[in-house]
């Protein structure tokens, strides 16, 4: 049986964080938000701003970020977009997403 209801779900992504010669594996647990077909649709019919729209909507928050301080910054909205503004870390989450909806459909 199937129950509908809005689906949250949560993900460790893994980020590969560029460095000289290479790049350093880094992870935060993501809760994603499952988007309805429509509204994806929706978003994903403009340009690169639907594309950002898009990510922004789907993260619900993301934990496990820490500071130059290296203490654990707490999710508010300037961290998301700080975050999201990040090209590595956008790619990454963008695929966790894609990967952990895809593994759904694959497993059903």
């Amino acid at each position: 049986m199937f129950k509908l209801v809005p689906a949250t779900f949560k993900h460790e992504v893994t980020i590969k964080v560029p460095v000289d010669g290479g790049f350093e594996k880094q992870t935060i647990d993501v809760t994603y938000i499952a988007l309805p077909i429509s509204e994806t649709e929706e978003l994903l019919e403009g340009d690169r701003d639907g594309m950002k729209a898009y990510v922004r909507k789907i993260v619900h928050r993301m934990d496990g970020v820490i500071g130059e301080d290296d203490e654990v910054l707490e999710w508010n909205n300037d961290l998301a977009r700080q975050l999201l503004d990040v090209p590595f870390v956008f790619t990454a989450v963008l695929d966790g997403y894609r990967t952990a909806l895809n593994e759904a459909r694959v497993k059903n």
